[in-house]
């Protein structure tokens, strides 16, 4: 399993991004020196006609772990099911990937159409982006994806970065490129330590967004206090399993949340929407219902800002890896 192995800065796949929160003595998010991840757009042409459901999450997600059990045992359990590998503890450990699907509600790709999706890895499995290439590229010619197994072909991959470029990691026939060595690229942050400005945050959900309190799934747009929380909770699991940095300390993380709860709710626009799935492996059909819509806070906002613009990266909530939890944000100032 890969627990807190030292690893370098560039996968071989392109270029790492390190989200890099500015160290100030005693603040939280100091903790994280840098947060590497890698997200790689697979951009796909359908040769056969795909049928798959309004959300394509739990297609995608089964298919891409099937393709890697055929390749793989090992890696399978080293990059899609971490449980499996050698943990002795009860807990549910996060898988080092999330997936965001194709997002529109057609339940139909037509032979000939491009379609795409997202692939983030966190940490060492940046190293391992070859073997998930792999993966996907079995999916796609011998698996089939969908009820209808329909088959496609990888047509580029890029890999993305915070500015909103992108670099292709294949060449014209499929191969991957020895990219050049470069730094890796860190988020534009600003240590916002003891900043007072009031500003607004948009929260904009692109798919459900689960998150539970006390045991329940919150069924209305959370306070900022527990959104926060919920991201400190994910890059804090992340972090210890997946990358060298020590994890956020109890005593940090709830000066953090303190502090949040100076962020009042300014505008909710989310409802929630159901959404059921069948499990291949449990041979039943789960709930996989959460929050769609938007939901806006106010409040000194500053220090929030690099967990808040990594949370983007990483998700949030439950099920990142079938593409639950995905949000973007939009900031403004207050005006009054």
């Amino acid at each position: 399993m890969l627990i807190r192995k030292q690893g370098r800065k560039r996968g071989k796949g392109g270029d790492v991004t390190a989200v890099k929160p500015r160290p100030g003595t005693g603040h939280p998010y100091g903790i994280i020196e840098t947060f590497p991840l890698a997200r790689f757009r697979f951009l796909l042409r359908a040769e056969t006609p795909i049928h798959l459901p309004g959300f394509k999450g739990s297609a995608l997600h089964g298919g891409l772990g099937h393709a890697l059990r055929c390749l793989s045992p090992h890696f399978h359990d080293l990059l899609f099911n971490p449980a499996a590998g050698g943990d002795n503890t009860k807990r549910e450990l996060p898988k080092p990937f999330t997936l965001i699907p194709p997002l529109d509600g057609g339940d139909v790709i037509t032979a000939g159409q491009a379609f795409a999706f997202e692939l983030t890895l966190f940490g060492n499995a940046i190293h391992h982006f070859p073997i998930y290439l792999a993966a996907v590229g079995h999916l796609g010619k011998v698996l089939g994806l969908g009820n209808n197994r329909g088959k496609f072909s990888i047509g580029a991959v890029m890999l993305e970065t915070p500015g909103g470029n992108a670099r292709p990691v294949l060449d014209t026939n499929g191969k991957l490129i020895p990219l050049p060595s470069i730094q890796p690229v860190s988020l534009p942050l600003s240590d916002g330590h003891g900043a007072t400005n009031d500003q607004t945050v948009t929260i904009h959900l692109k798919t459900r967004l689960r998150l539970k309190h006390q045991g329940r799934l919150v069924r209305e747009a959370p306070p900022f206090s527990l959104f926060i929380g919920r991201l400190i909770g994910r890059a804090n699991s992340l972090a210890n399993f997946y990358h060298q940095n020590p994890s956020f300390d109890h005593e940090r993380k709830q000066q953090w949340i303190e502090q949040a709860r100076n962020i009042h709710t300014a505008a909710i626009g989310a409802h929630w929407q159901d959404l059921a799935r069948y499990s291949g492996r449990q041979k039943e059909w789960m709930k996989f219902g959460g929050l769609l819509g938007t939901v806006s806070y106010r409040g000194p906002l500053q220090p929030f800002l690099p967990l808040l613009e990594l949370g983007t990266w990483m998700g949030v909530g439950g099920k990142t890896s079938f593409g639950l939890g995905k949000y973007e944000m939009e900031m403004k100032p207050c005006t009054n």
